[in-house]
């Protein structure tokens, strides 16, 4: 039995140096006036502000586009938001009602944090977001996708896969429940979104890649630091699956390997998220690699 401690990613674990990998140029082109879109885990975040920050042509949601995408910390997250932009994503459970501070609220399942006061400003709300998040992906240059986790709580309804733990005023141990997603499940949700892109962007260029981010926490029996690297071992296998069953329609980019070869230095204190410094050496890589 493992200590329920030690399935919490320990504070301020931070991994030794190793040699920094050299990377072979990648050909895709960058240039600031592309437009380009990042999705997925939190990294994805980083690597949108750093990209803003350059001056290069960032799209998202909201009015102008200039609203980040919600975390998407699986592949399986991001297919699904692919196929809501594109109509095919209708969940069986399109919203949770839970109570916060005595106040009724209503959620997306499927986007984290996205909370409505009534049904009808849900309705709209995601009416609206589809329609921005269709038009973000369909005048895209090139898109980012950061996959961050393999572990999911899900809805055995229709396998729709969550953004976050059910609350618990809504979780219902009979519908509802956590699993790790296996390597076939992952490299199928990134073609489906790499066939989607050929459809409705198909001149967009896709960079797939690993968020370097261990997990918070594990459901599995199993300490904190095995699990993470178990997850992204089949992560990684994943995105290679994805890229040789769709030759020439993504490239990968190691920001994983990147950031875990580069010491101390590249982590904030909490020892789990990557420093500003480790943001500017992962990217100005990334810039010479896409260039």
């Amino acid at each position: 039995m493992v200590d329920a401690k030690r399935q919490w990613w320990p504070r301020g674990r931070i991994p030794p140096r190793e040699p920094r990998p050299r990377l072979r140029p990648a050909g895709i082109g960058l240039v600031r006036t592309m437009i380009t879109t990042a999705l997925g885990s939190c990294f994805a975040s980083e690597v949108r502000l750093w990209l803003e920050e350059q001056g290069y042509c960032v799209f998202g949601v909201g009015e102008g586009g200039q609203e980040p995408p919600r975390p998407l910390y699986n592949a399986l997250s991001i297919r699904q938001e692919f196929e809501r932009a594109f109509g095919r994503f209708e969940p069986s459970e399109p919203l949770w009602r839970t109570r916060i501070d005595g106040e009724v609220i209503l959620l997306d399942p499927y986007r984290h944090n996205a909370a409505f006061g009534s049904e009808a400003t849900a309705e709209a709300e995601l009416r609206e977001y589809r329609e921005e998040l269709a038009r973000m992906l369909r005048q895209a240059d090139l898109v980012i996708l950061t996959i961050g986790q393999a572990e999911v709580w899900y809805s055995r309804r229709d396998g729709a896969v969550y953004s976050a733990i059910p609350p618990a005023d809504v979780c219902d141990a009979t519908s509802d429940a956590w699993r790790r997603t296996t390597e076939k499940e992952n490299a199928e949700a990134l073609t489906r979104c790499l066939d989607l892109l050929a459809i409705e962007a198909p001149g967009a260029r896709t960079v797939l890649t690993l968020s370097p981010v261990p997990l918070l926490a594990t459901f599995q029996a199993k300490e904190a630091v095995a699990a993470d690297m178990a997850n992204k071992r089949l992560l990684r296998r994943a995105i290679r699956r994805a890229i040789r069953e769709r030759p020439g329609r993504a490239d990968y980019f190691p920001s994983f390997e990147l950031v875990r070869s580069l010491g101390r230095k590249a982590w904030r204190p909490d020892g789990r998220h990557v420093s500003a410094w480790g943001v500017v050496q992962v990217m100005q890589a990334f810039e010479r690699w896409a260039a």
